[in-house]
């Protein structure tokens, strides 16, 4: 883990600092989190600030796994939280999206989308049925938000005497420092567009006006801190929206146009289809039309020429995962949500100059064209392996 770029700067500064690091294993799924006799012991006699921020974040897992490493794996560790003797705060990660079936979003708990025992029997009888699903979990996206917005229920209901804080996340992108465009997994923005850059996205659906509300991981990780340092005063649970700013966003067209326009400064990469401006539509009968059109027929034509050099086709597959992945983020590219930042905007407010430096977070600060370069950057160099 500490293998990574994240950790180079640490290394050369202050490098005997890794050594308080000490590694615990555990399962979310396992009883008591798969934790030793010993190890816990260990967490109850020291602990002060718990972070639990473990969560299975793939939109294709099972309901029943979302519900049981999600949900049951934040009750476990809420029941862990409570038996630390010196606890001071429990910060809890969550997602700006779990209660994405609201227009407007505030940084309050919400109520459960549903009754908790109506949840087990749906699994138990329909888990696998996609279409009784999305019925089932009504206007948010996904199992994911659905599994998310329990979790913030049962934060709330069951944190007893702990001080506790829910940190809500938007869509989650490469740190803007140390290092500029660091990120290791293929998540929503960050997939696509690198699909778009790659000619494996060209369409997408929704409408052209949708921000994408992204936030950089380290701003992510920067306000977490913050919030747990100031801590929390009230017997209440504190919630932080972690958003972009609603006068400094790009809109998912925009994001994507800008991630193109920096990838085009470059040598394109081998192998890759030949990139275009994504186009975007409400309609999804114009969306089909379209990715046949604009994405299918290029990639078996590249595909027929592979094979007349007697290689093996790889686009169209590719071409079909990208399709895929648009279409599990069809609810975000087509949905304006207004995220409320009040408290956030407040704790950043409190921070002084030489805090707000070492702890960047502000999303007012962020300088998109910089920032995509970082961004494409980062995606070649820690994702592609292309330097």
């Amino acid at each position: 883990m500490l293998n990574v770029p994240l950790f180079d700067n640490l290394k050369k500064v202050n490098p005997a600092s890794l050594n308080k690091i000490v590694p615990i294993p555990g399962d979310m799924m396992k009883s008591k989190l798969g934790i030793s006799l010993q190890d816990e012991d260990k967490l109850i006699d020291n602990v002060s600030v718990m972070f639990h921020s473990a969560a299975t974040v793939k939109f294709t897992d099972t309901f029943k796994t979302m519900i049981c490493v999600n949900l049951e794996g934040t009750a476990k560790a809420l029941e862990l939280g409570k038996r630390m003797k010196n606890l001071d705060t429990f910060v809890y990660i969550s997602t700006a999206f779990s209660n994405s079936d609201k227009a407007v979003i505030d940084e309050v708990i919400y109520p459960p989308p549903k009754p908790l025992d109506e949840v087990y029997k749906f699994i138990d009888k329909h888990g696998n049925d996609e279409e009784r699903i999305k019925k089932f979990i009504g206007g948010l996206p996904n199992t994911y938000t659905f599994s998310k917005a329990f979790c913030e229920s049962l934060v709330d209901k069951e944190h007893g005497n702990m001080r506790t804080i829910i940190v809500r996340p938007s869509i989650v992108t490469p740190s803007v420092q140390d290092p500029p465009g660091w990120c290791d997994s293929w998540v929503a923005a960050t997939a696509t567009f690198s699909d778009v850059s790659r000619g494996l996205t060209r369409v997408l659906y929704g409408r052209p006006d949708v921000p994408c509300n992204t936030i950089p991981v380290d701003y992510v990780c920067n306000l977490t801190l913050v919030a747990a340092a100031r801590q929390n005063p009230s017997k209440d649970v504190l919630v932080y929206n972690c958003c972009g700013d609603p006068d400094n966003i790009v809109t998912w067209k925009r994001g994507a146009d800008m991630y193109l326009e920096e990838s085009l400064k470059y040598d394109r990469v081998p192998g890759t289809l030949r990139p275009g401006k994504v186009v975007m539509s409400p309609h999804p009968l114009v969306v089909r039309y379209l990715r046949f059109t604009r994405q299918t027929v290029p990639a078996l034509l590249a595909d027929c020429w592979l094979r007349i050099q007697g290689k093996q086709p790889r686009h169209l597959k590719a071409v079909q995962r990208a399709a895929l992945l648009t279409t599990l983020l069809q609810s975000f590219t087509s949905t304006r949500l207004d995220f409320r930042t009040t408290r956030s905007r407040h704790l950043m407010d409190t921070m002084s100059e030489e805090d707000k430096v070492l702890f960047p977070c502000d999303p007012k600060t962020i300088i998109w064209k910089n920032y995509m370069k970082d961004f494409y950057c980062g995606v070649q160099k820690y994702l592609l392996n292309n330097k």
